[in-house]
């Protein structure tokens, strides 16, 4: 059985950008879902986020040119 995971809202602050948490923090969490068997990791970036896109591109990541929807069902 193939498992996936999914990375929701990764945040560096402000004050501790470019100092390589960011990449440490996804290595660490690729390591342990690994360790799971996680075939796959998925994410979401919002479009504009330059920094963030190309750490996670440098990581290995690659854009799908997909969009994310959303039905939100609780909301009046």
């Amino acid at each position: 059985m193939a498992m996936d995971a999914f990375i929701d809202e990764l945040y560096v602050d402000a004050a501790y950008r470019r100092r390589g948490f960011g990449r440490h923090a996804v290595s660490f969490l690729e390591e342990k879902a690994r360790e799971m068997g996680v075939n796959a990791i998925h994410l979401e970036v919002d479009r504009g986020n330059d920094p963030a896109s190309e750490l996670y591109r440098r990581a290995g990541y690659e854009d799908h040119d997909r969009f994310l929807m959303t039905k939100w069902l609780n909301r009046e």
